[in-house]
């Protein structure tokens, strides 16, 4: 008796658990930036960014004190628009990004990713970025590049 107590009590206890909800799908893509050189503009040329972070928001941190081609930096999940500042040996630019936020259902174990649309960036100073050229104004992935940035 008391070993068929023990196995009715197991398979309680085992009939309860739910399967593991590990998202493993898709999550909110990150803006994709690769720089470039303003005289040869098919050409990438590195960076040395001092620090990147958003007005209000957050610094990103592993992209900074190291020359790099590109860089991906998140965009503000809560509003329509992310200004970034910029800082390359002691100069800094400001560029405002705005978009439309579109939530995506992914699955009960992943929730929501939001996919950005109608992308746009304004380039309010030029100390050491000389222009920039947006590439898709869809970001709903991170495979390419969606910005470029000239110095």
């Amino acid at each position: 008796m008391k070993k068929y107590f023990t196995l009715l009590i197991l398979a309680i206890m085992f009939a309860g658990c739910d399967k593991d909800d590990i998202c493993l799908e898709d999550k909110t893509p990150s803006l994709i930036i690769r720089f470039y050189d303003i005289n040869d503009q098919d050409e990438t040329k590195t960076v040395e960014l001092d620090s990147i972070y958003a007005d209000g928001l957050y610094a990103v941190d592993d992209t900074t004190s190291e020359e790099t081609d590109s860089i991906a930096i998140p965009l503000d999940l809560n509003n329509d628009f992310t200004k970034y500042y910029f800082e390359s040996e002691g100069l800094t630019d400001t560029i405002n990004f705005t978009y439309i936020r579109n939530e995506i259902y992914v699955s009960r174990s992943c929730g929501y990713i939001i996919n950005y649309e109608d992308f746009e960036a304004d380039l309010s100073t030029s100390n050491w970025i000389k222009d920039i050229e947006i590439i898709n104004n869809s970001i709903s992935d991170e495979e390419t590049a969606h910005i470029h940035i000239f110095h």
